[in-house]
């Protein structure tokens, strides 16, 4: 009789030492697994970071840029069109994207 409350007592021990540890080591890894969370959240997210600003166009560059812009624009309807033969119109587009600087 004794030795069977022993190993009762034995057993029960181990069953409370068993949930001691499984919850050490879930908490651990909790821990784990968090700190590695907040190292991520802490450091700079791509949409944070500074960014390099490209460098400010001269009037005389935008104004260039955006003639282009339309230039071509025109050359390509001009393409489209179906008036005139093939050789004609792209005659036209490329006398008009000639115009480009």
């Amino acid at each position: 009789m004794k030795a069977e409350r022993n190993v009762r007592t034995l057993d029960a021990v181990l069953c409370s030492l068993n949930r001691v540890l499984i919850a050490a080591i879930t908490a651990s890894l909790g821990f784990t697994l968090m700190s590695a969370h907040l190292k991520k959240a802490m450091t700079m997210s791509k949409f944070n970071q500074p960014t390099v600003l490209p460098e400010p166009k001269s009037q005389q560059q935008f104004y260039d840029e955006l003639r282009n812009g339309v230039i071509e624009e025109v050359a390509k309807e001009i393409e489209k069109m179906q008036g005139f033969g093939n050789d004609t119109l792209s005659s036209f587009a490329i006398y008009i994207r000639r115009m480009k600087k």
